[in-house]
């Protein structure tokens, strides 16, 4: 590369990369465009009775991880080690940090092949909880990252990893979960259409799970790429979200540790599983709160 080519190069993918984040499509969009939420998420699936706990307690915890990146080298890590806390987490002397259910945000498969081995890891941590804790249809809710939709992996997502849909919803009675679908980097105008029909229905404080971040104030490239780059999209989720009781986010992606207050609600951006990240969340019924503790 000549002298004028290696100084040009660095501005230029800079000011493209920045001109991509800031129009309709975001960089993800151009490099990653195997598949298309407007595709997989043109509703909010509600979940039946049979797919979810049963919530009787006032105060339960569910186990939360992100970006396992099941057939990557970093996962053969640490495999044994999340399963060595999670059995920990299962006996528990406080019953109410015992997980009752799990959820990985996305990233769960690394070149989107991996779902065999991805539900061969879930199998051995629901006999842990059968061994340990006596629950015997422990559950993991999975959301879209980006890494699933690799090698046309949707298709595998759909038929084998439970829910089988990549935009779903229930609630404990008092609280709503939201498993939504930005493995794009955008929740396309489908799903933001459901997502305003399903609010305008649910008045109940709302726990919201995505793979990308909405924002993370990081001051390197990791804010361009890595958050949600359509901004006019961003300013829509988040005035959204706080016209409808939404408490707290919760967001991968980014492989690091980001906190963000809204004021009426807050974002937490969390360490992927190949750096041991893994986290408890405590959710209080009759306070309403939602409370993260990391291992």
């Amino acid at each position: 590369m000549n002298k004028f080519l290696e100084k040009s190069f660095v501005p230029f993918t800079f000011i493209f990369m920045l001109s991509i984040s800031s129009c309709k499509f975001g960089l993800y969009q151009f490099l990653f465009n195997e598949e298309s939420v407007e595709s997989r998420a043109d509703e909010i699936k509600i979940l039946q009775a049979d797919q979810i706990p049963s919530f009787t307690e006032s105060k339960y915890s569910f186990a939360l991880f992100t970006d396992a990146h099941v057939g990557s080298e970093d996962f053969g890590k640490c495999d044994d080690k999340f399963l060595a806390w999670i059995s920990k987490q299962f006996e528990n002397p406080d019953e109410t940090k015992r997980p009752k259910f799990l959820v990985s945000l996305g990233d769960n498969m690394h070149t989107g092949r991996e779902d065999s081995k991805y539900n061969s890891f879930l199998d051995r941590i629901k006999e842990l909880a059968q061994e340990k804790n006596g629950v015997s249809n422990f559950k993991t809710y999975s959301i879209m990252g980006n890494h699933d939709l690799y090698n046309n992996g949707w298709e595998r997502f759909k038929s084998n990893i439970f829910p089988y849909t990549s935009s779903y919803c229930f609630t404990d009675g008092t609280f709503s979960y939201y498993f939504l679908d930005d493995a794009n980097n955008t929740f396309g105008q489908s799903q933001r259409d459901a997502m305003e029909s399903a609010f305008k229905q649910d008045a109940k404080p709302k726990i919201i799970f995505i793979h990308c971040p909405i924002y993370i104030d990081a001051r390197d490239l990791l804010s361009i790429i890595f958050k949600l780059q359509d901004t006019m999209e961003r300013n829509w989720i988040l005035t959204l979200f706080a016209k409808n009781n939404v408490k707290q986010i919760f967001s991968g992606h980014v492989h690091s540790r980001f906190k963000t207050d809204y004021g009426k609600f807050r974002e937490d951006a969390l360490g992927n599983f190949g750096k041991e990240y893994w986290y408890l969340v405590t959710v209080d019924r009759t306070n309403k709160t939602v409370t993260l503790s990391e291992n």
